[in-house]
């Protein structure tokens, strides 16, 4: 069995990210993953999380010295452009000198929408979801194919008129 941890990324300093990777990389975990809203789950909706890309570049050396997989669970597709993740992902997985696990999802997280003033239905979101969930194949598959790197697609989510047809046409792996 493979053991991941994974963190939200707020409540403390930037830097305590990558010390805390190190730490779980040390005590023998296999995989290293944040999530990726712009404001906390718990706590204040007026608290800003860090940003999970720029952490998950500085902890990409841990990985790479610790052979430790890196991975985002989940990048909503409501406010990440899928070619911009695609590259994201791509440059992350060559730092890291491994595989990256691209967790995505639709958002719907009332305090991300709030904050990027999205006021779409449930139903307009899922239809762009599966849009850029299609198109962010095609760009990993671009970024892989270029540059030699593993990035393989996760949908996060338990739709089932959506999101799990959706991860089983385009994702390469699930978490419901």
């Amino acid at each position: 069995m493979k053991i991941g941890v994974q963190f939200q990324t707020h409540g403390v300093e930037p830097s305590r990210f990558v010390s805390v990777a190190r730490s779980a990389a040390e005590l023998g975990v296999d995989g290293v993953f944040l999530w990726d809203h712009m404001v906390p789950f718990v706590g204040s909706s007026d608290d800003s999380a860090w940003e999970t890309w720029t952490l998950l570049g500085a902890i990409a050396t841990v990985a790479s010295e610790f052979r430790v997989e890196l991975g985002v669970l989940v990048s909503p597709l409501t406010f990440r452009h899928p070619a911009v993740l695609a590259r994201a992902a791509a440059t992350v997985a060559r730092l890291s000198g491994g595989g990256f696990v691209l967790g995505v999802g639709a958002g719907g997280f009332v305090h991300d929408d709030r904050l990027f003033g999205d006021r779409r239905s449930t139903r307009e979101r899922m239809a762009d979801f599966r849009e850029r969930l299609e198109s962010l194949r095609r760009a990993v598959d671009d970024q892989n194919r270029r540059h030699g790197t593993s990035v393989r697609i996760w949908v996060g989510g338990d739709g089932v008129r959506v999101t799990v047809p959706a991860a089983a046409r385009w994702a390469d792996g699930w978490s419901g």
